[in-house]
């Protein structure tokens, strides 16, 4: 009776119905039990996983995984063990005998030259044994042929333009200015697109300046190609100066057609003045030599250096004997094949 009795003050309580209360009871009494499943094993069997960072388990993850988010330098580290991308048997050992370290792909894309392994190697980045190999590396320095070799993958092609140049002096108030750099250009060829031969030109350097009655401008450098395929232009030659007109120096090639193009240095604009005039010095070739120097007083402007460095400008014209001056002249340019063969 007493239990009677406290069951209708607690359906008071929640002003509802004691039919409606024993409801709610029973419904809740159920899903508290359904809700709850006992160990799968005796303790502490069937706990939860160790944290990632302490566990020896293998713990695995359905969604996809962004590491590295904050820029450490290391982005993933795998100390011990194989990797396998794409699939979960990697292969080992490796064909050196490392049963550690090996990594399993169906292929690797190289940014850095937009390619992927197999197009460079014949294979795929899981057999490295593959790869082709630096057989033969060419330096031309003078027009030439270049053949396609047997069991050819690829080459790497090397250009580099002449320099300009610098300008000469024809009289007292007059000082030369320097010949620009020669441009550079670098590209990687397949050997599926290359034909069995292409002609290799190669640059020479401009000839300085030199006039006795008008003026004195550099010669332009010439330019470097291989088969039309990559070339590196001449830098131009220097304009000579007077005291009213202070001409620029040339400006510097440009490689093009390549993956890698660099422009050479201009010249350098000659300055007069009374008792500390100079000739400009020329613009040095990209990725090659430096560019002559300036002459001083009645001086010759100094010769480019290998490769595609620009001549120098003359100094001004001795008053006294009015002796001509003359530019500097540019460096030639040159072109290197390097050619990859399938590895033996």
């Amino acid at each position: 009776m007493m239990h009677k009795k406290v069951f209708y003050r607690i359906a008071s309580a929640f002003k509802t119905t004691p039919l409606v209360l024993a409801l709610l009871l029973t419904f809740g009494l159920s899903y508290a039990y359904a809700s709850w499943s006992e160990p799968t094993a005796t303790p502490p069997g069937g706990n939860a996983d160790a944290p990632i960072n302490v566990g020896s388990a293998a713990q695995k993850k359905i969604g996809g995984l962004l590491l590295n988010t904050g820029g450490a330098i290391n982005g993933l580290i795998v100390q011990y063990g194989n990797v396998g991308i794409g699939t979960v048997s990697p292969q080992s050992p490796a064909p050196n005998g490392k049963t550690s370290g090996n990594i399993t792909v169906n292929d690797i894309y190289i940014s850095s030259i937009g390619k992927w392994a197999s197009q460079l190697g014949g294979g795929t980045a899981a057999s490295p044994s593959q790869s082709p190999v630096l057989s033969a590396t060419y330096t031309y320095t003078t027009n030439s042929v270049w053949y396609k070799p047997g069991n050819l993958k690829y080459i790497v092609v090397q250009v580099w333009g002449g320099g300009g140049g610098g300008s000469g002096s024809y009289s007292a108030y007059d000082v030369g200015s320097g010949g620009g750099g020669g441009g550079y250009a670098k590209k990687t060829l397949d050997a599926a697109s290359l034909s069995s031969s292409y002609s290799v030109t190669v640059a020479t350097g401009g000839a300085g300046g030199f006039s006795t009655s008008n003026s004195a401008q550099g010669n332009d450098g010439g330019n470097s190609s291989f088969g039309g395929l990559v070339t590196a232009t001449g830098g131009g030659g220097g304009i000579s100066n007077t005291s009213s007109t202070y001409a620029a120096g040339g400006t510097g090639g440009v490689g093009e057609s390549g993956d890698v193009n660099v422009v050479g240095g201009n010249g350098v604009t000659g300055i007069f003045n009374s008792g500390t005039s100079v000739g400009g010095t020329g613009g040095a070739g990209a990725q090659g030599g430096a560019g002559g120097a300036g002459g001083i007083y009645s001086q010759n402007g100094g010769t480019g250096q290998l490769f595609g460095g620009g001549g120098g400008g003359s100094g001004y014209v001795d008053p006294w004997n009015q002796s001509v001056t003359y530019g500097g002249s540019g460096a030639p340019g040159k072109v290197l094949v390097q050619e990859y063969t399938a590895a033996p």
